[in-house]
């Protein structure tokens, strides 16, 4: 089960400058207040705008144990922060083995995996 970690944490464990106001104000990054963390790890949410005519996109993060933060599927991959928290949720419970991806619409596309028997 995963827990909900504060932001003030996962920026306190974050190397480099990814929460630098300046960083956050160059890409018109947002975060919430919390992320999760769980056996899977500690995933967050961030939001992206473009420019003030484009729309305010969701991404999926991970704080990787150096305190790196990486992209997990796409980039702006989700239109709702509820549907990026769920999964970032899901991610902390039951690790990123993600064999789905997300299309900027929210759905689901699952990928064919297939294995040799011999």
């Amino acid at each position: 089960m995963s827990n909900r970690v504060s932001m003030a944490t996962i920026k306190r464990r974050t190397t480099g400058h990814w929460f630098d106001p300046g960083t956050m104000r160059f890409f018109s990054s947002r975060v919430g207040q919390t992320g999760w963390e769980g056996p899977g790890g500690t995933y967050f949410v961030s939001s992206e705008q473009f420019d003030s005519t484009s729309p305010r996109l969701y991404t999926v993060r991970r704080q990787k144990s150096g305190g790196d933060i990486d992209t997990v599927g796409e980039f702006q991959g989700y239109t709702s922060r509820a549907a990026a928290d769920a999964r970032a949720r899901h991610l902390a419970d039951h690790g990123g083995a993600d064999r789905r991806k997300r299309s900027t619409t929210g759905r689901v596309h699952v990928r064919a995996h297939t294995r040799r028997v011999g």
